[in-house]
């Protein structure tokens, strides 16, 4: 099952050949509801600030929906300039534990999925997400106050933040992000 995940993050990893990223206008907060199909993705691109950032909101899942080659999925990372790296927080549902929702870290320069850190009852209610790059390059990821592996992103200049959903109905709400001197 894990390489299910593994390989369906690795398909919706970068957007269709020719789309332009869609990146979202304003100072925020964010709210973005995705809305993608069996088998389908839908991202969104937020600007970060240069150096040390906090980027904190809601994930809430609405629909589930089933595929016999994706799961649904919802993500918040951080990205370079380029689409060959990101890292951040993956949300998902397996087939053989639909009630579940599984938390874990993906960076892609380890081959994309570093296992489950969380595991909650799949609600429909809103969750609590951070992810907090320092100074010195390090990422932290936290949901629902329980803290994943700290994941290191330096030398990569970090240029945006990507939200997605994949096989689900997903709403991001109240996503804040603010510098920090940390």
């Amino acid at each position: 099952m894990l390489l299910l995940v593994i390989s369906g993050c690795a398909a919706v990893s970068a957007p269709a050949q020719g789309a332009p990223p869609k990146f979202e206008v304003g100072p925020g907060p964010y709210n973005l509801d995705l809305d993608a199909g069996s088998g389908e993705s839908e991202e969104r691109f937020l600007q970060v600030p240069g150096g040390a950032f906090t980027v904190k909101g809601f994930i809430q899942f609405t629909v589930v929906r089933t595929n016999p080659k994706w799961e649904a999925m919802a993500a918040v990372e951080v990205m370079g300039p380029k689409e060959s790296f990101n890292a951040g927080l993956l949300a998902f549902v397996l087939p053989n534990a639909p009630d579940k929702l599984q938390l874990a870290v993906r960076d892609v320069r380890l081959a994309g999925f570093d296992g489950t850190f969380a595991r909650m009852q799949l609600s429909y209610l809103s969750i609590p997400f951070e992810l907090r790059l320092n100074k010195s390059g390090v990422l932290q990821v936290s949901v629902a106050g329980k803290l994943a592996r700290e994941v290191s992103v330096r030398p990569i200049e970090i240029t945006r933040i990507r939200v997605m959903a994949s096989t689900a109905h997903v709403r991001f709400s109240n996503i804040e992000l603010s510098a920090s001197d940390k």
